[in-house]
């Protein structure tokens, strides 16, 4: 049997390594993924023929990747994409 202060020493230690295994299982959890589409996809949900998603491209207007020779975006690249050109557009309509 062990005494009261004995206890009470060891808990504390206990409590201590608690906190410090879930201060790094937070640290090293994974980052949240990211979800990536095809070129098709994004021509389809806006409406864009392939060309223009290449101009969109090769004009630096959409960030995208190549993987083993195709073509993906980051949704939420696609989604500050569509932010800026919905800000363009206001812009242009507060100056007719």
């Amino acid at each position: 049997m062990i005494d009261m202060k004995t206890f009470k020493k060891t808990m504390v230690q206990l409590e201590f390594l608690h906190k410090r295994l879930d201060e790094l299982v937070r640290k090293n959890q994974p980052k949240r993924l990211e979800q990536w589409v095809d070129a098709e996809y994004v021509c389809r949900a806006l409406g864009l023929t392939k060309r223009t998603l290449q101009v969109y491209r090769e004009t630096g207007l959409l960030a995208y990747s190549r993987i083993k020779g195709k073509i993906f975006y980051k949704q939420a690249d696609i989604e500050t994409f569509l932010l800026e050109i919905n800000k363009l557009s206001n812009e242009q309509k507060k100056k007719l």
